[in-house]
């Protein structure tokens, strides 16, 4: 009995820890299972967070992007602002500056070419003229002697001729009348050392005031003569009757000594001028003295010819003075267009450094009102935060700066 209570107890134990075994292991894999599921869950969690975090690296990448982007969009509009800001200042101030230095060189430019379009037509034309001088003479010399026959045996009416032949080779010299030569000395009221009126048949102007006399006189009867002298004998007296009358000519216009007349400023000689190429070239080949004659009392014997080749030396002359006020013109334009383009340079400067300066002081009131420490829009921003009512937000104040 007491072995089968024994045996009973044992049997019972051992069918209570069979069971409790049982009931623990099952509980065990429960909890097993269970902290499996929660390992699960704990993954999921990490892979979720880790999936967030790179999106919240990316995202936080991309802002930096998108804010680098903004910011070098907006730097890239401010300096495109300022830099069109001061081209509109700089291109106004320059304008201001560079219409009168313009104006000056086009002024410059415009003399300048027309100088030397001048001076190209004069040389041409001095040229032409070169050529037409013998072929002039030699027609003056056929007219002179067509006109010998109607003027022989008239004084005036020989002096008017000779005067129109000196007119009419003034004409083709180039000269101006009343500008670089006048007749009769109109206007001028010359009188001699006696106080007799003296009326020069032309008065040549020089440059520096300077005058040249030039006076026609003929005599045409003994020329005449002796053009038609028949014989030796008439013929050596008529060419002696001519050179006497030469010679008295020359006296008359010796004695009336222009180079001491108040008012005129002559050289040493007169031009006596001898309308007859002919005629002058014979009685120079016939009295070798003749010339040295009139030289000796300040008086040179010229014809067509030789007068026309002086006055167009004259000319020549008159053009090389205008061209030397021209370049002295010329010279004066180009210092004044020097000292203009001087100030324009200094003026320019200045500009390029008020506008240095004005930057200067824009950068400055810009971090008192905007980026500096304590600027005015934080200060003012605060102010609203404070209770300040107002109608609209300034948007460049950012939470950090007003912390």
């Amino acid at each position: 009995m007491w072995e089968a209570g024994i045996g009973g107890l044992f049997g019972g134990g051992a069918l209570g820890l069979a069971v409790g075994w049982f009931v623990r292991h099952k509980s065990a894999e429960k909890e097993k299972a269970e902290l499996q599921q929660k390992m699960l869950d704990v993954e999921r969690i990490r892979i979720g967070l880790e999936h967030d975090l790179k999106n919240l690296r990316d995202s936080h990448g991309e802002k930096e992007r998108v804010s680098q982007l903004q910011f070098e969009q907006l730097a890239q509009k401010i300096f495109e602002d300022k830099q069109k800001t001061f081209q509109e200042i700089s291109t106004q101030g320059l304008q201001g500056l560079l219409n009168p230095f313009k104006d000056r060189l086009q002024e410059l430019q415009k003399k300048v070419e027309e100088t030397y379009e001048k001076e190209g037509r004069e040389v041409f034309s001095l040229r032409q003229e070169i050529l037409r001088m013998m072929e002039m003479g030699r027609k003056m010399e056929a007219e002179t002697k067509n006109l010998t026959m109607a003027l022989k045996g008239d004084v005036k009416a020989q002096g008017n001729w000779g005067e129109l032949v000196l007119e009419k080779i003034l004409e083709h010299s180039g000269l101006r009348a009343g500008e670089e030569f006048i007749t009769q000395a109109q206007g001028m009221n010359l009188k001699s050392e006696d106080g007799r009126v003296l009326r020069p048949d032309v008065i040549i102007k020089l440059p520096e005031g300077k005058n040249l006399i030039i006076d026609s006189k003929v005599s045409l009867v003994s020329y005449d003569r002796l053009i038609g002298a028949s014989t030796e004998e008439d013929r050596s007296k008529h060419k002696r009757d001519f050179l006497v009358s030469v010679k008295a000519h020359i006296e008359i216009l010796s004695s009336k000594n222009y180079q001491a007349i108040e008012g005129l400023t002559t050289p040493d000689f007169v031009l006596l001028f001898a309308p007859i190429e002919g005629a002058l070239s014979m009685i120079l080949e016939g009295e070798k003295d003749l010339f040295t004659y009139g030289w000796d009392r300040k008086i040179i014997l010229v014809g067509p010819t030789t007068l026309l080749a002086t006055l167009r030396t004259v000319t020549a002359i008159w053009k090389q003075e205008r061209q030397h006020k021209n370049a002295l013109l010329i010279a004066e334009a180009g210092g004044r267009l020097y000292d203009k383009f001087a100030s324009f340079v200094d003026d320019f400067d200045k500009m390029g450094k008020h506008i240095k300066d004005l930057q200067t002081q824009h950068d400055n009131v810009t971090g008192k009102l905007k980026t500096g420490r304590g600027n005015l829009m934080v200060s003012v921003e605060k102010l609203r935060e404070l209770g300040v009512k107002s109608t609209k937000v300034l948007k460049d104040v950012s939470s950090e700066e007003l912390s």
